[in-house]
């Protein structure tokens, strides 16, 4: 159980490194397309929101049973590295989503 459990955390994470690196890379790009494509921009928002572990989201979820189920194997070491990780990539995801909305009013809020 504990070697499935630590591949399927590697897998996540990097998963989760290689497409917050692509979304970096293609960051001047996201500006133009918040402004073309407000209707695309919302399901982007609420992908970025999930993936950042945002609790009413399945990534929350995903995070939350994954990481108890490592803590019961008393893979202390693994938690640890897997919250490190996941604050990490909250920041990033979460800087694209002000990217994304605050930056350029897409919703009009003002």
């Amino acid at each position: 159980m504990s070697s499935i459990l630590i591949k399927f955390i590697f897998y996540i994470r990097f998963l989760t490194i290689f497409f917050g690196g692509f979304l970096r890379i293609f960051e001047k790009d996201l500006k133009n397309f918040a402004k073309h494509n407000s209707g695309l921009t919302i399901p982007l928002v609420i992908i970025l929101f999930s993936m950042a572990g945002i609790p009413p989201l399945a990534g929350f979820f995903g995070k939350l049973y994954l990481l108890l189920n490592a803590f019961e194997e008393k893979l202390y070491f693994l938690v640890f590295v897997g919250l490190l990780t996941s604050i990490i990539s909250a920041y990033y995801y979460l800087k694209l989503v002000k990217l994304l909305v605050i930056f350029h009013s897409c919703f009009n809020i003002l």
